[in-house]
């Protein structure tokens, strides 16, 4: 039974931990974050012919943002382990659920922030680099399609 029960929450858990670490940028190389897509976006960014005043506002942008975002990633993944140890035990379903809910509440507030930046970006770059950044970040996704 209790081999049953731990099956059970660790299959509950993982399309929420999958889905959770998929859309945090510091996991899979998305927006802005540090990691493997910090150094994407820096590839990206050398190839558009900034101005020194635009890499220290896109510096600035990074920067306002970097540390909240750090402390909801941190806050993130406490949550989920908080809610994987009650899973395991005999928490009530209220308990669960305030988990969840407080792990959707931070997923949602780091997906406006990456949202901020993105908006960041577009306004710091001119008409021609801003349609070239798009098109690179579209052949960035395409090639992680699947991730």
């Amino acid at each position: 039974m209790k081999h049953f029960a731990l099956l059970l929450s660790l299959a509950l858990l993982s399309p929420l931990t999958v889905s959770m670490a998929h859309a945090d940028p510091g996991h899979h190389g998305h927006g802005m974050g540090k990691g493997h897509g910090h150094g994407e976006f820096r590839h990206i960014l050398q190839q558009l012919d900034l101005s020194d005043d635009q890499k220290a506002q896109l510096k600035k942008a990074r920067q306002d943002v970097g540390t909240q975002m750090k402390n909801l990633r941190s806050q993130m993944k406490d949550l989920r382990k908080q809610m994987f140890d009650a899973m395991k035990t005999n928490a009530d379903d209220a308990k669960l659920t305030s988990y969840h809910n407080q792990i959707k509440e931070v997923h949602s507030k780091l997906a406006d922030m990456r949202f901020q930046k993105m908006i960041a970006v577009r306004k710091i770059l001119n008409d021609s680099q801003r349609a070239k950044y798009f098109e690179l970040m579209s052949q960035r996704r395409g090639h992680h399609k699947g991730w």
